[in-house]
C-alpha cells in the first residue's frame, strides 16, 4: 500500500462523523454532549486573554497535546515531530515525495472588538481593560485559519490537527492522482 492511501485510512478513521457534535469551523467549539456547553460559549463570547495566558496554555495544554499526537503517530510508523517555539507550537508529519503537513499553534494579537462587552465603555465600567487580546491560532503554511482553540482540550485540538491533516491529503490526492 503506497504511503498516500496509508496515510489517508489513518485520517478517515477519526472522520467527523465518529465525533460527538465537532463542527470546526464553529468559532465556539465545544463537544454537545458537555452539560455546561452553553456555560463555556458564554464565557468565550465575553472572555478576551491576555499574553501571558495563552502563552501558558499553548505550553501547558496545547504543547503536550501535539506532543502526544505526534509520539502516537511515530508507534504507527509516521515521521512526526512537535515543537515548542517563541509564541507557538509546530507540529510536522512528514510525507513521502509530497509537500510535509505543517501546522502551528501560535498567540495572536488583535484589537479588542469596539462592540464587545469587555469593551463597553459605560460610566463606572472598568477603565483599565488593555486595547488588545490574544487568540491562540492554527496556522498552516497557507496562511492562518482565522480560529480561536484558546481553552480546547487535548482531545479537540488533536481533532482539529486530524480535520487540517484529512484536507492536506484530500489536496496531495487531486494534484497527484490522474483526472478521470
Amino acid at each position: 500500500m503506497d504511503d498516500l492511501k496509508r496515510r489517508s485510512r489513518l485520517s478517515t478513521a477519526c472522520a467527523p462523523s465518529s465525533r460527538a457534535g465537532w463542527n470546526q469551523g464553529n468559532a465556539l467549539m465545544t463537544l454537545t454532549s458537555s452539560r455546561k456547553a452553553w456555560q463555556k460559549c458564554l464565557k468565550k463570547l465575553v472572555f478576551y486573554p491576555d499574553d501571558k495566558r495563552v502563552s501558558r496554555y499553548l505550553r501547558e495544554a496545547a504543547a503536550p497535546a501535539l506532543t502526544h499526537l505526534a509520539t502516537a503517530l511515530r508507534r504507527e510508523g509516521l515521521i512526526a515531530e512537535a515543537s515548542e517555539g517563541f509564541e507557538r507550537v509546530d507540529f510536522r508529519i512528514a510525507i513521502d515525495g509530497h509537500p510535509d503537513f505543517v501546522l502551528s499553534i501560535k498567540l495572536c494579537r488583535y484589537a479588542l472588538p469596539e462592540c464587545s462587552i469587555a469593551a463597553d465603555n459605560s460610566p463606572g465600567f472598568r477603565e483599565d481593560l488593555p486595547s488588545q487580546y490574544a487568540r491562540a491560532e492554527i496556522i498552516l503554511k497557507e496562511g492562518s485559519r482565522d480560529y480561536d482553540v484558546m481553552g480546547w482540550t487535548e482531545a479537540q485540538l488533536i481533532h482539529a490537527v486530524f480535520d487540517e491533516y484529512e484536507s492536506h491529503l484530500m489536496f496531495l490526492r487531486k494534484v497527484t492522482q490522474p483526472e478521470r
